[in-house]
C-alpha cells in the first residue's frame, strides 16, 4: 500500500479588475494568485508534490481586498 506525506502551502490572493475582454471578466473584479505563491507552487510541482485541495482562508469584508487561501499538497512518502 502507498504511504504518503502532506504539505500546506498559504496563498496570498489579490483582488483586482481586469481590463482582458472575456466573457467571464468584462472589466470585472477578479482574483489573482500573488505571483510569489505562483512560484511556490511551481517549486513543490518541481519536487513531486500534487496540488490535492485549495479551500479559501478569508477573505476581507464582504469579498473585498486581499485575501488568503490553503494549498493542501501531498506525494509518495519517502522511503528509508
Amino acid at each position: 500500500m502507498t504511504k504518503w506525506e502532506y504539505t500546506t502551502l498559504t496563498l496570498r490572493i489579490s483582488r483586482f479588475t481586469s481590463k482582458i475582454p472575456g466573457f467571464f471578466n468584462r472589466g470585472e473584479l477578479v482574483r489573482q494568485v500573488d505571483p510569489a505563491s505562483d512560484e511556490a507552487i511551481k517549486e513543490l510541482g518541481r519536487e513531486g508534490w500534487e496540488l490535492v485541495s485549495v479551500s479559501p482562508l478569508e477573505f476581507g469584508s464582504y469579498g473585498g481586498g486581499d485575501g488568503y487561501a490553503a494549498a493542501f499538497f501531498k506525494r509518495p512518502a519517502q522511503e528509508g
